[in-house]
């Protein structure tokens, strides 16, 4: 039996912070921020529809004195060792208590890096809240979509090949390369070992390994390219598109985002991307090739606070005689 006080509540009273049992489970879900929004809340829904029991230990929520739940916020699991927070409504009046439990139950669960979306909406709680209980604010973050392939550009030979979604060695070697110098949330650089990196890209959508490819370039690993097929959405996500630091600079970013319009295209499906938006060079790739703003959202996230040893693994050991 799991201990009532995890979360620092004396059971016999009840009041603060404390796991929702399964028969409160809607109640609790309506006191989150999201489930009062109308974009907040499409998402919601369709994360509820595809919950299992082990995304549920991370809904907390307070009482009031006549025992009613006042409150609620969820720690949703996501592979990869990422997590999705959704936190409580701005006019929560415990919502200070459920984010610092939430922070807690965080690094209990092992995340190494926790996410708070926040979009705009009406009921969005306040930003400097979520800094104050273990939440800073990161950066603005795009979303971008589109469906046609822009003309053309003067580019570099290049020769696309594909990647083994479980070649784990030569992932690792394209992901240092590509997020060296990255400008893509920096500040998230280095938070998750790089075999959590690459279950959470396996975990996006449906794998299909045709999705996941590297362009070669005088003979060398240059770019990676990683998408995911969302089957009903009519939509393929951009996972990851990165290129090493030699290769920057010289038109490959838009023969990457070409490629996956490309692939888009080809299954009569929009393309839909997430960036930074600090990250003016990939930004500026993306619109050229015909994408558009579809949305604007701030990202705050807590970032576990490990050893470099432990955030970063070491090449792979060449195998040999025992």
């Amino acid at each position: 039996m799991r201990n009532s006080t995890a979360f620092g509540v004396n059971s016999s009273r009840a009041r603060g912070p404390a796991r929702c049992p399964p028969e409160a489970r809607v109640e609790a879900i309506g006191r989150l921020a999201a489930a009062s929004q109308a974009r907040g809340g499409s998402a919601l829904a369709q994360t509820i529809e595809r919950a299992g029991e082990h995304d549920w230990p991370g809904l907390l929520i307070t009482r009031n004195v006549e025992g009613g739940i006042d409150g609620s916020v969820w720690v949703q699991p996501l592979p990869g060792r990422y997590a999705l927070v959704w936190p409580p409504r701005a006019d929560c009046p415990t919502a200070a208590v459920l984010l610092r439990a939430a922070a807690r139950c965080c690094d209990r669960q092992g995340h190494c890096v926790s996410q708070v979306l926040l979009a705009g909406e009406p009921g969005d709680v306040d930003a400097g809240l979520l800094a104050r209980s273990g939440f800073p604010h990161i950066a603005p973050m795009l979303y971008l979509e589109g469906s046609g392939v822009a003309e053309p550009h003067e580019s570099p030979a290049g020769d696309w090949m594909p990647l083994d979604p479980n070649d784990f060695g030569r992932f690792a070697r394209l992901f240092r390369a590509a997020e060296t110098g990255s400008l893509d949330f920096p500040e998230l650089a280095g938070a998750r070992p790089l075999r959590a990196v690459l279950d959470g890209f396996k975990a996006q959508g449906r794998l299909d390994p045709a999705l996941w490819r590297l362009l070669r370039v005088d003979g060398e690993d240059a770019g990676l390219l990683i998408l995911a097929d969302h089957p009903g959405s009519a939509c393929l996500e951009l996972v990851y598109m990165g290129l090493g630091p030699n290769f920057r600079g010289r038109g490959l970013g838009r023969v990457l985002v070409r490629a996956a319009l490309a692939s888009a295209q080809a299954r009569a499906c929009r393309m839909l991307v997430a960036l930074d938006a600090r990250n003016a060079p990939a930004r500026r790739a993306y619109l050229s090739c015909g994408l558009r703003e579809s949305a604007r959202i701030e990202l705050h996230a807590r970032v576990a606070d490990h050893h470099p040893s432990d955030a970063v693994l070491p090449p792979e050991p060449e195998t040999g005689p025992a």
